[in-house]
């Protein structure tokens, strides 16, 4: 299996090599999937173009108030072969909720979408609130060892307000497999990166020294941080996401944070001697 290995250096070399590092992780760059229309031009990256797939009600235009919409947008890959086009395929029919990633089971689930609704404003005398759906699988990042995914999705379909959730996926290239943080860390470098993940998360939810995540309002067991599975390097080193009632209510909403590149040198695995 394929590691990310980080040699021990001291002085002046770490220095070096602590911003060939950060090169390495900028070449490691996210792109928005959204934009994306022009294949990969690096030597160790997938190609890929992004397909869009819509659906509308009563052939409505989405940028209208009461437009009833479904929207998908997932990558094409070019060549790609087996395993990891079998787990890419996996990870499209999980994604949008169908049993398989072709087109045809995407235009599918999106008439069901369409049919769903339909059958909820049955018998109403005033119109109905509209619901959408976006979904999307993007490449949040990649190298000559993997690939990151990002699956979102947002909207509303009824009830009390909208929602939204994402989640990464890092798939090793050579196998297809799902890649975990005790891939890319040992234990002792773990437990440094969840201190470093919880002064992170503290910073960003604005949780002061002399408070605990219980009385900011989060919810973790036994009132002891952890790093969520939900992550993928970036330009900026690692981050990670926390959803909506994952570790909080809904009116806290989801929670990003990151750890920086330079503090990520001394804790990912090392070569074996």
């Amino acid at each position: 299996m394929i590691v990310i290995v980080f040699p021990y250096f001291s002085g002046m070399k770490r220095i070096v090599y602590s911003t060939f590092v950060l090169f390495l992780i900028w070449m490691i760059s996210c792109t928005d999937p959204t934009e994306q229309t022009e294949d990969s031009v690096h030597t160790d990256s997938l190609a890929y173009q992004i397909k869009t797939m819509a659906r509308t009600w009563n052939q409505c235009s989405p940028d209208s108030v009461n437009c009833t919409y479904i929207q998908f947008y997932y990558p094409v890959f070019k060549d790609l072969k087996s395993p990891l086009a079998d787990s890419i395929q996996a990870l499209i029919a999980h994604s949008f909720d169908i049993k398989s990633g072709t087109e045809q089971k995407l235009d599918s689930a999106q008439k069901g979408f369409i049919c769903e609704f339909e059958e909820s404003i049955k018998g109403e005398e005033t119109s109905k609130i509209p619901w959408n759906l976006i979904s999307s699988l993007s490449i949040a990042g990649q190298n000559a060892s993997w690939i990151c995914f990002k699956e979102s999705s947002g909207g509303y379909t009824g009830g009390a307000h909208d929602f939204g959730n994402s989640q990464y996926h890092i798939l090793e290239k050579s196998t297809g497999k799902h890649l975990h943080l005790t891939i890319f860390f040992d234990s002792t470098g773990l437990k440094k990166l969840t201190r470093l993940g919880e002064s992170a998360f503290c910073k960003v939810r604005g949780i002061g020294p002399g408070q605990s995540l219980e009385e900011a309002g989060f919810k973790f067991e036994d009132n002891r941080f952890f790093l969520p599975e939900n992550f993928c390097f970036t330009k900026e080193g690692i981050t990670f996401v926390f959803n909506s009632y994952e570790v909080g209510p809904y009116a806290l909403g989801p929670t990003e944070f990151a750890i920086p590149a330079n503090q990520l040198v001394n804790l990912m695995k090392k070569r074996k001697a």
